[in-house]
């Protein structure tokens, strides 16, 4: 299907509309582009959603780690520790709260969006090798020299 409209200098632009999911269209969250895109921390990867984070604190009390959850799945993949400092202001029954919730909750991976993180590894992998090889050949080369 295309579509054409008029441009700024009277010349017609024609768009084609093609395969939603080569557009970005996320048909889990019916949108595009995915909201993961756009949540640094990860969303569930049932709904492509999360309902915030909460601190799980350490038995000493000296720090925490953070979990993003989502509510409606009863899932939760961790983000890091102590990058944020909320748990500092969390009362000892906030604390027991947050822990007896995860502990209920599914640990999951998160959805980053349609982002291939394996073939950006991959990826990677190939560019260290061909980096590799070069300098090994340029190294070869000025002993030969």
């Amino acid at each position: 299907m295309s579509d054409a409209f008029d441009g700024n200098d009277d010349e017609t632009l024609s768009v084609e509309w093609g395969d939603p999911k080569l557009m970005g269209f996320c048909s889990v969250c019916n949108a595009m582009p995915c909201k993961a895109e756009h949540e640094h921390w990860g969303v569930c990867p049932i709904c492509h959603r999360n309902d915030g984070y909460v601190n799980l604190v350490n038995n000493e009390g000296t720090g925490a780690s953070h979990y993003m959850v989502c509510e409606t799945h009863k899932t939760c993949w961790a983000f890091g520790a102590n990058l944020l400092s909320s748990w500092m202001d969390e009362a000892p029954d906030e604390r027991e709260a947050s822990r007896k919730k995860l502990e209920q909750y599914r640990r999951v991976k998160p959805f980053h969006g349609l982002i291939d993180f394996a073939a950006d590894d991959r990826n990677q992998q190939e560019i260290d090798a061909v980096t590799a090889e070069a300098v090994e050949l340029e190294i070869r080369g000025s002993l030969n020299r």
